[in-house]
């Protein structure tokens, strides 16, 4: 499972592309969310270029 800082809104892909954050599907949120909060961990990112669909987790705001 991939892990994102909390506040990224962007990152590099592995084709060298820009993957921008998007909005988690129902799926993605249920298996990366923690359940405290709507959408507070799970993290999902496209690339601009080859179109990869990224999913994480970002670390637990406690941790920060």
């Amino acid at each position: 499972m991939r892990r994102f800082e909390r506040e990224v809104g962007a990152m590099e892909c592995d084709c060298g592309g820009y993957a921008e954050r998007v909005d988690c599907t129902k799926e993605e949120i249920k298996e990366y969310n923690c359940g405290r909060n709507y959408v507070c961990c799970a993290r999902t990112f496209v690339c601009k270029i080859c179109g990869e669909r990224i999913s994480g987790k970002a670390e637990a705001p406690e941790m920060e």
